[in-house]
């Protein structure tokens, strides 16, 4: 299978006078697999299809092995395309639809016989060529595409939330059976989707998107870890927000809450090249939030408050802590104002099963896990 290299320069798409995307700029190495992530209407599936050639960009440049092909038709592109429909042809058996892309190039019948049974079998539907997209599963359907995808060796697969229309437990294994065939064939992959889950299972990077900008791309775990913004922080999982002051300290960073208490920072804590002149908020994780009789609490950044709220989500409990009753008692510090509350998520375990609503704990904000994020 043919890989292809791709980059985009400051692309741009207008519809008329409203933004479609831009301007975005990022490349993809040979072989590699990045998901294009965002809510709806951030301009992922637009960057696709002017990939794809699907879309004549506004301004900006595309290139594919270093050959620029902003303007060449997508037949010509060497580009496989799976739809969120499929876009099966109903009348035309599986291998008919599997082949359909093979008839528009010079290949003989042989050949593409071949090469349907192969990419056949690389989805495991070996056997149902001769069965309509009507006698299949939605599963199978979408592996149908996907044959039909890269039956043509193309350099570069782009698919547009292919899982969407499949039930959750199907979806969490056509992901892992996705994974599996784009490392077999080892061929460059952009996958849009709006789910954190299935960009973080399927991604070696992640390209998230908001209102038409790229606001940061990566490795799915430095993108949970160092969020550029807070839109990152909050589409990415779940988190804490404090409000504050950044400053340099002198034993390191230090944030200082709108009460005046400063809550000490890990060495990690602050990325330096993040512009913090708008301001800072301090962030971090419900998993990593400490709890008194859960956790290990020793060091700094330890607090007292009342458990407002308790959940149970199955295999963990959500704690909402409420800062209404934080004080200074045993030698901790309040934390912030009246409407102040910290979530921590901790397993279900019999331990935590025994923690009650109305209950003063001691809780701890680790520096190593707080987490620094510009306004």
């Amino acid at each position: 299978m043919r890989q292809s290299t791709l980059e985009i320069r400051n692309i741009v798409k207008l519809y008329r006078d409203v933004l479609g995307v831009g301007p975005v700029s990022f490349s993809v190495d040979k072989g590699e697999f990045v998901a294009l992530l965002g809510p709806s209407g951030c301009g992922k599936t637009t960057t696709l299809r002017i990939i794809a050639g699907l879309e004549v960009p506004t301004e900006g440049t595309v290139f594919m092995d270093a050959e620029e092909v902003t303007r060449r038709p997508v037949h010509k592109r060497g580009v496989g395309f799976v739809f969120q429909s499929y876009a099966l042809f109903p009348h035309f058996k599986v291998k008919e639809n599997v082949a359909f892309g093979l008839r528009f190039r010079d290949v003989g019948k042989e050949e593409i016989d071949r090469r349907v049974n192969e990419a056949l079998e690389i989805v495991n539907l070996q056997g149902l060529g001769e069965r309509y997209p009507s006698q299949l599963s939605g599963g199978q359907q979408q592996r149908v595409a996907l044959a039909r995808a890269i039956v043509i060796q193309p350099g570069l697969l782009l698919l547009d939330e292919p899982l969407s229309n499949i039930d959750t437990g199907l979806r969490l294994r056509m992901q892992i059976e996705l994974k599996r065939i784009q490392q077999q064939i080892g061929i460059t992959t952009l996958y849009v989707t709006h789910d954190q889950t299935e960009a973080f299972t399927l991604a070696d990077r992640v390209a998230l998107f908001n209102k038409g900008k790229l606001v940061q791309i990566g490795a799915p775990e430095h993108i949970y870890e160092n969020p550029a913004n807070r839109f990152v922080a909050e589409f990415i999982g779940e988190s804490n927000f404090l409000d504050g002051d950044l400053f340099a300290g002198e034993k390191g960073w230090v944030f200082r809450l709108a009460n005046g208490v400063q809550l000490a920072l890990g060495p990690k804590s602050v990325e330096t090249s993040t512009d913090f002149k708008a301001g800072a908020f301090l962030t971090i994780r419900p998993q990593r939030v400490k709890l008194e009789g859960l956790d290990e609490i020793s060091g700094e950044n330890v607090f007292v408050g009342v458990i407002a709220q308790m959940i149970n989500k199955g295999d963990v409990f959500r704690f909402l802590i409420g800062s209404e009753s934080i004080d200074q008692s045993g030698g901790t510090q309040g934390l912030s104002g009246a409407k102040t509350f910290i979530v921590a998520n901790k397993y279900n375990t019999q331990s935590s099963m025994l923690m009650r609503t109305g209950e003063r704990i001691r809780f701890q904000l680790p520096p190593s896990d707080l987490k620094a994020v510009a306004k």
